[in-house]
């Protein structure tokens, strides 16, 4: 009996240690596997409501044109040849201002101001000149003019036809090659002074669509995604309703307005183990059904208060809710 009992005993020991080893090592996986799982959570949100500059466009853009072809805003540039044009002052070829962005439109003026003021001193130079030309200059006078001011410009070729002339025909030429270089540059004067006048009314107004930038941590060990869904939303604190939100992907730091529509595709973006990224959403009213459209998109464009705020909930590839808390929206008033 006593033999009995002993092996029934090393049986029942035996099945607890083989089953006690077989829960060590499933709970081992488990929190091996728990542990070293991605850990999302949003860090911070910005919200950029997207505006567009508003400004005489056509008229803008007829007078950079007709400065392209100017003689002397290309002279401005070495080594440059008609039609190219300096490409700070260049605007979008389209009929509308809808590609036009602030940044863009300072950097255009920034450039003419700076050609205005080389232009200038230019016209003077020209001038000067021409009152040379009146006072029977001598040879050495005449190839001076030619060679630094109307030399390595569009009328090479012609000044290079007056050298030949004879001394009272090389007179008359140069006056009319110098004449219609005084033309160009106060042309060109009016079209920038013109220009840059418009540009100092430069107004911007929102377009209703919205940028939003999301920064998100992952604490983890292993890399996270997060999902294009439906359930990704937007909710603003002076609208109850959740307001869906399409991914676009990593934030690119130089961006400032909505990608175009045909961007917006079903994607997902990686969030590195121990790491962090910035990435882009966009709610576009547009999209949305006609009840809550025009009111998100006035909300977005023309509230005027500091009261407004918002938070975001994105899904993960567990299909997790990933829930930010409340942060600023930009009012109209602080663009």
């Amino acid at each position: 009996m006593t033999e009995s009992t002993s092996k029934v005993s090393l049986l029942q020991n035996t099945a607890l240690t083989v089953v006690t080893s077989i829960m060590l090592i499933l709970i081992g996986y488990w929190l091996n596997s728990w542990l070293s799982r991605d850990s999302l959570s949003i860090e911070y949100v910005r919200f950029i409501p997207e505006s567009q500059v508003q400004l005489p466009f056509k008229q803008i853009d007829r007078n950079l044109h007709d400065l392209r072809l100017n003689y002397r805003f290309q002279a401005w540039q070495p080594g440059s040849v008609p039609y190219t044009g300096f490409p700070g002052c260049l605007l979008p070829m389209v009929p509308d201002n809808s590609n036009l962005t602030r940044e863009t439109a300072k950097s255009l003026r920034s450039c003419l101001e700076s050609f205005a003021d080389y232009n200038e001193e230019d016209t003077k130079f020209l001038m000067k000149s021409s009152s040379t030309l009146e006072k029977s200059p001598d040879q050495a006078d005449l190839n001076s003019i030619l060679a630094n001011i109307l030399g390595g410009t569009p009328w090479t070729q012609a000044t290079d036809e007056v050298y030949k002339e004879p001394p009272p025909k090389k007179l008359q030429s140069t006056k009319r090659l110098l004449k219609d270089a005084i033309a160009d540059s106060v042309e060109a004067g009016r079209l920038t002074s013109d220009s840059v006048e418009m540009l100092k009314q430069l107004k911007t107004i929102r377009t209703g669509r919205l940028l939003i930038i999301a920064t998100i941590r992952n604490g983890g060990d292993t890399d996270g995604l997060i999902m294009s869904a439906p359930e990704n939303c937007v909710i603003l604190n002076k609208n109850a309703g959740r307001l869906p939100i399409m991914l676009f992907g990593q934030f690119n730091g130089s961006m400032s307005r909505v990608p175009p529509r045909s961007t917006l595709v079903d994607t997902v973006t990686s969030i590195t183990k121990r790491g962090a990224a910035s990435v882009a959403f966009v709610l576009d009213p547009s999209l949305l059904p006609e009840p809550p459209r025009v009111a998100v998109t006035d909300l977005i464009k023309e509230y005027q208060y500091s009261d407004l705020r918002g938070k975001i909930i994105l899904k993960d590839m567990r299909n997790r809710d990933l829930e930010s808390r409340e942060f600023p929206f930009p009012s109209s008033s602080q663009d």
